[in-house]
């Protein structure tokens, strides 16, 4: 039904009708996504195909996020496994899900020297005899039968109340121990 083939200009392998709109570069061609072409020259970022949407090697002023620039290579090298934003292989800012923060790199789970995921953060538990911290100060639960102590916006696990004083496990203190009438 008057169907028209056209050729692609030759840096193209397909092209929209207007023969100029590429929409997949010839081998050894660069694609610029914003105007739909192809050269053989990047003087920008190389991302390659395997990274882009487009099925490309694209030309690009900026990386993506997954991606950082290497200016050595002048290509968008992808970030380590788990970091959504890195400025190179041993520098994330930011995880993806599933994968918490602790000093420029990204765990699943958390290492043991921060093994605390809050708020996709690894932090360190600064409270002695705790097996599950809130947050750097605060525990949950203690070790064994270590009871938590609340001070505030902090905590403490302890062995035992002081004598004359009993666990108040809802209040997480000791309290003193209520005296019991004398029996006459």
């Amino acid at each position: 039904i008057n169907a028209t083939c056209y050729h692609c200009s030759s840096q193209c392998l397909t092209c929209t009708q207007t023969l100029s709109t590429c929409l997949l570069c010839a081998t050894g061609f660069y694609y610029f996504p914003a105007t739909f072409t192809c050269s053989l020259y990047c003087s920008y970022y190389v991302l390659a195909a395997s990274l882009s949407s487009s099925g490309n090697n694209e030309c690009t002023t900026t990386c993506p996020a997954g991606t950082y620039p290497d200016t050595a290579t002048q290509k968008c090298l992808s970030c380590p496994t788990g970091c959504w934003l890195c400025s190179n292989l041993t520098s994330c800012s930011s995880c993806t899900t599933g994968y918490s923060y602790y000093s420029a790199y990204c765990y699943s789970p958390c290492p043991s020297m921060a093994p605390y995921s809050v708020n996709s953060a690894c932090i360190v538990c600064n409270v002695t005899n705790c097996d599950t911290c809130l947050n750097t100060t605060f525990c949950s639960v203690c070790t064994g039968t270590y009871l938590v102590i609340a001070q505030g916006n902090s905590s403490s696990c302890i062995s035992a109340c002081s004598t004359g004083y009993q666990y108040d496990s809802l209040a997480m203190k000791c309290i003193i121990t209520p005296s019991t009438p004398a029996s006459t």
